[in-house]
């Protein structure tokens, strides 16, 4: 039963006003839990001059600490935590490289075995990814790899619960179990684009984009342009304005300008037909995806549940076209929505966008299947009843 002292402590290394998706997820999340009546406090590494605190809504208390995660910073994020009574709840965003000491923090994981078995801590450790990849790479990178499966064995062991953000994670950290095996909770990353109801808005935005042809179709793309998605949306893209003279095309998101600008010097016979927008705000990114008739957005290791720019063209209710691939959960293929091609299948998946782009009824429909197909699934709701019904 809760109680009155009892609060919930998010540790994380990214959290407004930097941006990137665990920022924006941490924070939805942090006053998801306030509105319910939770007392929520936020501890980050001050990577502003703008003060030590804050706070994002009444019920949810900023603090910054001076030191990171540093010893001497986790030794007042400890004395910080004391100040509050029993329990606490310690749910710790975890992200290697945003703990500091270039993604090594050892520390961090042993302050947390401290916290668990020393103070009683009620310890849960988000795993948005589970640790870095061995490969042929450099020397340090490969040591990074070894230490961060080491930290992830350590975070399991200062775990009660340990939530996975995709379920393959599952399979990657049981190896890691070496001292005792927690409970593993898929918790599925919501969007962070809310949807914003503003239809004149949205149709502006369209017929700038078309130049008030009825006739055009808008399609877009919503991501950061890693390089490792970039070749596969740039032949999509080139083969879709090469069958379909009616298509204009939008690019949402950090990186934006810098692809279309290397998109335009490989295919300069495609000036004015595809524009990008910028960094924009997260309402005003909602309302832009709108004014597009269809996304274009593949993925090398498959459409899943921690993919925040997959979760924001749904939430909004845009039809999609995706991937799938090592990284797919099955109830993308048992829900048939979006409509999902092998990762790399560049003819498949541009089929697929003609067609949908050539019918206005199933390409309505599936943007409806696909909204509803997030709110089943992924929307914030079911986390926070995951997270407040933690096993014991």
């Amino acid at each position: 039963m809760r109680t009155q002292q009892l609060n919930w402590h998010i540790i994380t290394g990214e959290y407004p006003p930097q941006i990137g998706g665990v920022a924006a997820y941490t924070e939805q999340f942090a006053l998801a839990l306030a509105e319910r009546g939770w007392p929520v406090h936020v501890w980050w590494p001050n990577h502003s001059e703008n003060g030590s605190g804050g706070s994002t809504a009444d019920a949810v208390q900023v603090h910054r600490l001076d030191g990171g995660f540093s010893p001497a910073g986790l030794a007042a994020l400890g004395a910080g935590l004391n100040r509050f009574r029993r329990p606490r709840h310690l749910l710790v965003q975890y992200v290697s490289n945003a703990l500091g000491m270039r993604g090594c923090n050892l520390f961090f994981c042993l302050w947390l075995l401290v916290r668990r078995y020393w103070y009683g801590d009620d310890v849960r450790v988000m795993f948005h990814e589970p640790y870095f990849y061995f490969a042929r790479q450099s020397l340090r990178r490969n040591v990074l790899a070894l230490i961060t499966r080491l930290m992830a064995a350590l975070l399991l062991l200062a775990s009660r619960v340990a939530y996975i953000s995709i379920p393959a994670w599952q399979d990657l950290l049981r190896p890691y179990c070496w001292w005792r095996r927690p409970p593993m909770v898929w918790l599925p990353i919501p969007a962070t684009i809310p949807h914003q109801h503003d239809p004149q808005t949205v149709a502006a935005l369209r017929r700038a984009c078309t130049g008030g042809d009825p006739g055009k179709r808008v399609v877009g793309h919503f991501g950061s342009y890693f390089t490792l998605i970039t070749p596969a949306l740039a032949a999509v893209l080139d083969e879709l304005l090469i069958r379909r003279p009616d298509v204009q095309v939008k690019l949402l998101g950090s990186g934006g300008e810098r692809f279309a600008g290397e998109f335009l010097g490989s295919h300069p016979e495609w000036q004015g037909r595809l524009s990008a927008v910028g960094r924009l705000s997260p309402p005003e990114v909602s309302l832009h995806l709108q004014s597009c008739d269809l996304l274009i957005q593949p993925y090398p290791d498959g459409a899943s549940s921690r993919r925040t720019s997959m979760m924001a063209g749904l939430a909004n209710g845009v039809a999609s076209v995706t991937t799938a691939g090592s990284f797919t959960e099955p109830i993308w293929w048992q829900s048939g929505a979006p409509p999902l091609d092998a990762a790399g299948n560049i003819a498949a998946i541009t089929a697929v966008a003609c067609e949908l782009l050539s019918d206005n009824r199933r390409r309505q429909q599936a943007a409806e299947q696909g909204r509803l197909f997030y709110e089943q699934n992924f929307d914030l709701s079911r986390s926070l009843t995951t997270v407040l019904s933690a096993p014991d």
